[in-house]
């Protein structure tokens, strides 16, 4: 299997993911992105998950409903009127899977419908300003949950590369090594248990696991680590606590130059300068951890 390609496709869905977002931003998705029917289809969703959740609800719906998009669809009463013409997709499927998707899609006629930059597009396109507070925050939840992806393939293919870097007290069991057909399926199990504590753990975490493998970002400390870690509790505190600071959020910055700049109960405040603000920050990141995996491991990209 070749990893350092399945890197580099990584990194290509990450571009196309953040330059989805990048067309709402410049407010041209209309013309370069989107169908007439995408924006139709787009609004009765919107329109039919504020009815049924209330419009302070429906952001959170959908980040409830992230890995069961379709059965959202559904559940607001709009599949059977679009199952012609439209495949609805969580952004794990399609990143998974989206070169065969996208000839699937072509192949039938259909276009397809995400579960997370679309809908944030039309959230963000709307006057009325509550609809676009709520767009604010889904736009910056999906460029967190963008980046956490990238950070974690990242992770991963450091592992497959240094398989050295498995070495731990963590075990595998005696069944896991019968289910396990090959040499290859135990690597892939011993890297799946790390991922998936790594996957809960902090952005701080995966990133000193990649630094303390030697990859070494060429940006300033303050942008990878500080401001990204501003970052991160700005989403936690979104998810979390309709987006007052909590203790733990507080905690977080305790090792940053924003230590005392926020207190417990702080309200985020967000705008598409924000927005703007915080993408840019995102492909500084991605684009420098990108350069030093692939300086590391002699990945032609």
């Amino acid at each position: 299997m070749n990893y350092e390609q399945i890197y580099v496709k990584s990194h290509s869905n990450y571009i196309f993911n953040m330059e989805s977002i990048n067309g709402y931003l410049e407010d041209t998705v209309k013309t370069k992105n989107k169908s007439y029917m995408e924006d139709i289809l787009e609004k009765e969703i919107v329109n039919e998950l504020c009815k049924k959740y209330s419009a302070d609800d429906a952001l959170q719906a959908l980040i409830d409903n992230s890995n069961s998009f379709e059965n959202l669809i559904k559940e607001i009463g709009l599949f059977e009127k679009y199952k012609n013409k439209v495949i609805f997709l969580d952004h794990e499927k399609y990143k998974a899977d989206s070169d065969n998707i996208i000839a699937k899609a072509k192949e039938e006629g259909k276009e397809i419908c995400l579960s997370s930059s679309l809908i944030a597009g039309y959230f963000f396109d709307v006057r009325q300003e509550k609809e676009l507070i709520i767009g604010l925050k889904m736009m910056l939840v999906y460029m967190h949950t963008v980046i956490d992806e990238f950070i974690l393939d990242s992770i991963k293919t450091t592992m497959l590369l240094n398989q050295n870097s498995l070495r731990s007290k963590e075990q595998i069991t005696f069944e896991d090594i019968i289910e396990c057909g090959s040499y290859e399926d135990i690597i892939n199990k011993l890297i799946d248990k790390k991922l998936d504590k790594l996957g809960r753990d902090s952005y701080e975490a995966k990133i000193n696991y990649l630094i303390n493998g030697g990859i070494k970002l060429d940006i300033d400390e303050d942008l990878w680590k500080d401001d990204m870690i501003l970052f991160c509790e700005i989403r936690n505190s979104l998810i979390h606590s309709k987006g007052k600071f909590s203790k733990s959020n507080i905690d977080k910055l305790k090792g940053t130059k924003y230590k005392g700049t926020f207190d417990i109960g702080y309200e985020v405040q967000l705008s598409k300068e924000i927005i703007e603000e915080k993408y840019n920050l995102i492909n500084l990141v991605a684009d420098s951890l990108y350069e030093a995996v692939c300086k590391k491991f002699n990945i032609h990209k």
